[in-house]
């Protein structure tokens, strides 16, 4: 068994432990992500760390990997855009979520297209905070 296999079996033992700890869900999630199982439950883990804190860029970092790994574009250029906007590229913010949007098609789920208003808002804030 590799190592990362192996740090799975102790994540889940202490996500088991402590469910509320963000921590444990991210190094949890990196760890399902880097041995390219279970992406789904990666995804699910991040997605409650941002319930709480929307500005963690590991947390954007790995949610962009693990939806570029399902080869699902759109929320992986979303999440590219909140790591940009958190660093203070506004311009690539922007980019990402332009990208985004050509994915976006109109049947796509309504969750998706709000994640996208919520990037869309963040940026029109920052951009407004610096005029």
């Amino acid at each position: 068994m590799g190592k990362v296999q192996e740090s799975i079996q102790f994540y889940e033992k202490a996500y088991a432990y402590a469910p509320r700890e963000n921590l444990i869900k991210l190094e949890y999630a990196s760890a399902l992500i880097t041995a390219k199982t279970s992406i789904n439950k990666a995804i699910g883990l991040l997605e409650q760390i941002l319930e709480e804190d929307k500005q963690d860029i590991n947390v954007w970092q790995q949610l962009s990997i693990a939806y570029g790994q399902k080869n699902d574009k759109a929320n992986s250029n979303i999440a590219l855009g909140w790591v940009a906007l958190l660093k203070g590229d506004i311009p690539a913010a922007k980019r990402m979520a332009a990208l985004s949007e050509k994915e976006i098609k109109s049947d796509s789920p309504a969750n998706l297209r709000n994640k996208l208003e919520d990037l869309k808002i963040a940026i029109q804030g920052i951009e407004f905070d610096e005029a």
